[in-house]
């Protein structure tokens, strides 16, 4: 699905870990990966240099991932002094990169940073969706347990839609994407639909559910059209718990969603699907966000 990607790290939310698995992420498709620290802007009253002991650190822990580099696989450390937000912006242009691996918001609200740039921060500035992997999976796993899913980062994807703007552009994206994708990138979706249904006329519900299956056979077609196997779901329910239920039960490599920039106090009174994936759900997560 991705070719391109910027690994960001601070070196306490686990994705350090990935610079041991530069083979198993060629296996996911990636041809191009770059590892980026970034070090605070001004240090003891002064901006680092290159030869600073901390940014040579940061450069030595990163370095393993130049080892055992497969063929036609380009890896590259970028430790940066300044600003981690300009830099990651100016990072995505230079290697053209497709996707961006940080860490989501915590589950208790308080916003996750990567180098103090909030998550949605990150996402209204740069053009490349985020690839959101959580502390607490990738720093338990085992070494083989994280070399699975190093292998597999995208092959099966649930896509919670519900027919709205938001489930559109993730669609679009997802199409645009998919049509150029290695042979080994994304294999299967899932599309599934959550009914929070509080009619109690059985014909109503019905009507909602031949509607929803409706849309999902068209959406179903167009993504079959560029080679993938495409399941459809509905179900009735707690959105966030019924996503979760499916993605344990269908065996789900990450889940995918986009989310519409809205005023921060509707979000906060009105949450919207793709905010709730974001701070509630655990498994790895693509999240698209226009740039509007």
């Amino acid at each position: 699905m991705f070719q391109s990607c910027l690994i960001c790290t601070n070196f306490s939310d686990g994705l350090q870990r990935l610079v041991g698995y530069v083979p198993e992420l060629a296996n996911s498709g990636l041809k191009q990966i770059i590892f980026f620290h970034s070090i605070p802007a001004w240090k003891q009253g002064r901006i680092p240099s290159q030869n600073d002991h901390e940014v040579i650190e940061a450069r030595q822990k990163l370095e393993s991932a130049l080892k055992n580099v497969p063929d036609g696989v380009d890896v590259k450390i970028e430790v940066r002094a300044g600003s981690p937000n300009a830099a990651i912006v100016d990072l995505v242009k230079t290697y053209s990169i497709d996707v961006i691996f940080t860490i989501p918001p915590s589950f208790s609200g308080v916003e996750e940073q990567i180098f103090g740039i909030p998550t949605l921060d990150l996402a209204k500035v740069t053009t490349a969706p985020l690839m959101l992997m959580r502390p607490q999976l990738t720093s338990v796993y085992m070494n083989e347990e994280l070399s699975f899913r190093c292998g597999h980062l995208w092959r099966y994807l649930l896509i919670p839609y519900d027919g709205g703007g938001a489930a559109q552009y993730l669609i679009e994206e997802i199409k645009k994407y998919a049509a150029n994708r290695p042979s080994n990138s994304v294999q299967e979706c899932l599309l599934l639909w959550v009914l929070e249904s509080k009619a109690r006329a059985n014909d109503l519900l019905k009507y909602k559910q031949q509607e929803a299956q409706e849309k999902l056979d068209s959406v179903k077609q167009e993504l079959e059209a560029l080679s993938l196997k495409v399941k459809t779901e509905i179900r009735i329910g707690d959105p966030i718990i019924e996503i979760t239920k499916v993605a344990v039960e269908e065996d789900i490599s990450a889940i995918a969603f986009a989310m519409l920039h809205r005023n921060p106090f509707l979000s906060l009174a009105a949450p919207s699907l793709g905010e709730s994936i974001l701070r509630q759900i655990w498994f790895p997560q693509i999240f698209f966000s226009p740039k509007q």
